[in-house]
């Protein structure tokens, strides 16, 4: 490839990386999402003292409780989508839930949304996790571990 193409392709890689990270949920627009949930919840009859309303009320005090919300949200999204099939197992599970339901099926939805926009890029495929594990157990790290704790 030359040396043109190259610097093409840095580019148009580093345009798609500013695009994707203008795209990003902050931390004020999963507060949104949590509170748009909990209205349309209160409004669809859910008691206020219930585990759903209860849920999401901790979800709301621990966004803004912690020190670093969006590096909180992240971490929360990791957490909660690990891979996408996670996600589109809850999506599922969502639609059965609150099937009955669709303004909260759709707020539920709009916030699992960001969630998973935030936890994409950590995504990781089974073939990278099973030569990872593969370098993993290959190589000598225990040994030292042992050391370090025979010394202590």
């Amino acid at each position: 490839m030359s040396s043109t193409n190259k610097n093409i392709d840095q580019l148009s890689n580093e345009v798609k990386s500013s695009t994707e990270n203008q795209l990003m949920p902050k931390w004020q627009d999963i507060a949104k999402a949590i509170k748009e949930i909990v209205i349309v919840a209160d409004y669809c009859g859910k008691p206020r003292d219930g585990k759903f309303m209860q849920g999401y009320k901790k979800q709301y005090r621990n966004l803004f409780n912690t020190e670093k919300p969006d590096e909180y949200i992240v971490e929360y999204a990791k957490n909660r989508f690990p891979n996408k099939e996670k996600y589109m197992e809850m999506k599922e599970q969502y639609k059965q839930w609150y099937r009955f339901e669709p303004r909260l099926l759709k707020a539920i939805e709009d916030l699992n949304l960001l969630y998973y926009k935030l936890a994409k890029p950590n995504f990781k495929d089974l073939t990278k996790i099973r030569s990872e594990i593969s370098n993993f157990l290959d190589n000598n790290e225990i040994d030292n571990i042992d050391k370090f704790l025979s010394e202590n």
